[in-house]
């Protein structure tokens, strides 16, 4: 009796995937032919899986390669930000800067020529490298010209503060030292940048 009722109910499940293969419209009708197969289209909402070509993998290349300058010029805008952001903390405050080498720092924030028309120098650092680093983080020959002019101005303003606390102050601020550093290190990336141009990466 188990023998039947094992065969009944293979003979079941054979109707219905006959019934299902005739009445299933999304069953093909007849052989998988190539010709049969050029007509049909991928359902609409699904997209293709594309590879990446050579191309594309040596133009992504040449554009980091080439983008390191302008990381450069990131982390040193980012670097002289915070160093022009302390001391303007220490400015506002009212506070000397730390400075555990010389105490030259304190001499050099209250000197006459820390706060010119009353506003703190620092701030000045603080505009000029947060430009620094929009132009690093912006794309275009323009926008490398604009960092390259920011630069100049940069390494003027240092060597101007450099020769006022060798010869005026008579006192050195190992912050402003440091800042003069990076906006010298800015000035051999940003004519490289400058000079290299724009990458190709299309």
């Amino acid at each position: 009796m188990s023998c039947g009722l094992l065969a009944s109910g293979l003979d079941s499940r054979d109707e219905r995937r006959g019934r299902r293969a005739v009445t299933d419209p999304r069953e093909p009708a007849g052989p998988i032919t190539h010709s049969s197969l050029s007509g049909l289209t991928p359902p609409r909402g699904r997209v293709r899986p594309t590879l990446i070509g050579p191309r594309t993998v040596t133009a992504l290349r040449r554009g980091l390669e080439t983008d390191r300058l302008t990381w450069g010029s990131r982390a040193l805008s980012l670097t002289g930000l915070c160093i022009a952001g302390y001391l303007a903390y220490s400015y506002v405050r009212g506070q000397a800067p730390v400075c555990e080498i010389t105490s030259g720092c304190e001499t050099v924030a209250n000197s006459d020529y820390a706060r010119p028309w009353g506003i703190p120098l620092p701030l000045f650092g603080v505009v000029g490298y947060l430009l620094l680093f929009v132009t690093a983080c912006a794309r275009g020959q323009r926008a490398r010209t604009a960092g390259m002019v920011l630069t100049v101005i940069a390494i003027g303003a240092s060597a101007v503060l450099t020769y006022l606390e060798l010869e005026v102050i008579h006192a050195v601020c190992i912050w402003c030292v440091a800042s003069a550093t990076c906006a010298s290190l800015h000035v051999i990336v940003n004519s490289a940048r400058y000079v290299r141009g724009e990458p190709n990466i299309a």
